[in-house]
C-alpha cells in the first residue's frame, strides 16, 4: 500500500529515506491501555527480533485513541519517552517512528519531543505519522519530505509465505 501522510505529522530531523522499517503493531485503542505501552513494545521486539542482537530500526504502529484530549496526548508522549530511554531512541541513526491510524500524529509528536528534551535531555529525530495502518511484521520504506516538511511519502509493505 502507498500512503502520502501529511499537514498532521511531525518530522524532526532524520537521515531520510528510510528503507526497510520493521513495523512493532501494539494495542493503544482507549486511554486505558497507556500504561501498557513500554510492555507490549518490550514483547513485540522480543517476538520480531533474536535478544543477543542490536535491533535494528523499527516503527510503532497502532490505531490510537480516538479524538484524545490534552492528558491522553502527554500520557501517551510519557510512556513513548521511557521506550526511547530504554531502547536508545531518539538519535539520528534510531529516530523515533511512530505510525498511528488516528489522527493526531502532530500532537503526540511534538508533546513527545518536549517531554525528551524536557526529561531525557535528547534533542530527538522523530518522526510520527498519522492515517497509515500497518502490523506487526510489516516493513515501512519511508520517503524524504516534500512540500517544505509537511508530507511524508509512506509505502508498507506485508510479507505473505505460501
Amino acid at each position: 500500500m502507498r500512503f502520502i501522510s501529511g499537514s498532521t505529522i511531525t518530522c524532526c530531523d532524520g537521515n531520510f529515506p528510510y528503507k526497510n522499517v520493521s513495523a512493532v503493531r501494539i494495542s493503544l485503542t482507549c486511554k486505558e491501555e497507556i500504561g501498557n505501552i513500554k510492555g507490549e513494545i518490550r514483547e513485540q521486539l522480543r517476538l520480531l527480533f533474536e535478544q543477543d542482537k542490536e535491533l535494528p530500526l523499527f516503527a510503532i504502529s497502532f490505531a490510537g485513541i480516538p479524538r484524545p484530549g490534552f492528558y491522553e496526548i502527554e500520557d501517551m508522549a510519557e510512556e513513548f519517552c521511557k521506550v526511547c530511554k530504554q531502547y536508545n531512541l531518539g538519535n539520528q541513526e534510531k529516530p523515533v517512528i511512530l505510525i498511528m491510524e488516528e489522527d493526531h500524529g502532530k500532537s503526540l509528536g511534538q508533546a513527545l519531543r518536549r517531554k525528551l528534551k524536557h526529561d531525557c535531555n535528547i534533542e530527538g529525530s522523530i518522526l510520527s505519522i498519522d492515517c497509515v495502518k500497518c502490523k506487526s511484521g510489516d516493513y515501512v520504506d519511508i520517503g524524504k519530505p516534500v512540500s517544505r516538511g509537511t508530507v511524508i511519502p509512506i509505502v508498507v509493505k506485508t510479507l505473505i509465505f505460501e
